[in-house]
């Protein structure tokens, strides 16, 4: 293994981006087709290792009705043989970095903040700490799914008001 690269994305991804997210979602096998196709347009992160793609994120602009603000909703799908490395920690970091500054300076949009539900058995002992800090994510449990009953977690970017 080389050293990871996290690449930005967000609202640059280029026709060969999405192409390679997808055939990476495919070869992985963890994600449905309705997914790729729907979340291919909302790419924000990709991480490599040297020239292989072991690391998709996205973000989806979603109204949270609970909350009453407009969040970006975040999923990341990880290579099974990269689990382990904080990947996914690094890449909520980065995506709250990223994804504030964007909504900060794209304010017509109202994004007030991050957003994601926790699906990772891997994250089981780390679910039961109520706010996240590791890289800067600041994600704080808001909830729990009425279906399966997994976390919500939420951040509120500096420039939020309601």
């Amino acid at each position: 293994m080389s050293e990871l690269v996290f690449k930005t994305v967000w609202r640059q991804a280029s026709p060969e981006l999405v192409e390679e997210a997808k055939a990476f979602w495919t070869r992985t096998g963890l994600v449905a087709e309705g997914f790729r196709q729907r979340r291919s347009k909302e790419l924000a992160v990709m991480i490599y290792d040297g020239d292989r793609l072991v690391g998709v994120a996205t973000a989806e602009l979603e109204m949270l009705p609970g909350l009453g603000a407009r969040f970006a909703v975040v999923q990341g799908v990880v290579d099974p043989q990269f689990r382990r490395l904080s990947i996914s920690m690094r890449t909520l970091g980065l995506m709250r970095e990223v994804l504030e500054a964007w909504s900060s300076a794209t304010p017509r949009e109202k994004v007030m903040g991050m957003a994601g539900v926790v699906e990772a058995a891997e994250y089981a002992d780390k679910s039961r700490e109520p706010v996240w800090t590791d890289y800067g994510c600041g994600l704080t449990l808001v909830g729990h799914t009425a279906r399966k009953n997994q976390q919500i977690r939420v951040t509120w970017f500096a420039h939020a008001r309601l």
